[in-house]
């Protein structure tokens, strides 16, 4: 119950990250890396202060509940797409600092590790397809 509890909790975020993350990938395919690198630090400059404080209350269980929702939805670990956005260096970070919160955030969601956590993120949709927002 713990597990639903907080995943309805963490749904809006995950939902409104996989928008930006689809929205991103949509404007930025024709783009250069450099370019891209750009663009993504300009939109975490422009979500950053929408979403700092909410996201700093979560809980530890919260906060792996909400990567493993995104990381399911993309099919990616969250150390890639953050290696991929915003560079090796901030990938590094952020993969040590989640070591020091029990996150391995190299490895992404692996169905059947958790099977509570399996069922929880099986009940909630969280996918945005960019095609149905363009009509």
């Amino acid at each position: 119950l713990q597990y639903k509890r907080y995943a309805v909790k963490v749904y809006p975020y995950a939902v409104e990250a996989i928008k930006v993350f689809r929205e991103l990938e949509r404007q930025t395919e024709e783009m250069r890396r450099g370019k891209r690198r750009k663009y993504a630090k300009d939109l975490y400059q422009d979500l950053k202060d929408d979403f700092k404080e909410p996201l700093k209350k979560l809980t530890k269980l919260q906060g792996m509940i909400l990567i493993k929702m995104i990381e399911k939805e993309v099919d990616t670990p969250l150390y890639h797409l953050i290696k991929e956005l915003r560079g090796g260096m901030t990938a590094s970070y952020w993969n040590t600092f989640g070591k020091m919160f029990g996150h391995e955030i190299k490895t992404g969601y692996i169905e059947g590790e958790d099977p509570i956590l399996d069922a929880v993120l099986n009940d909630l949709d969280v996918s945005y397809d960019t095609l149905s927002s363009k009509q």
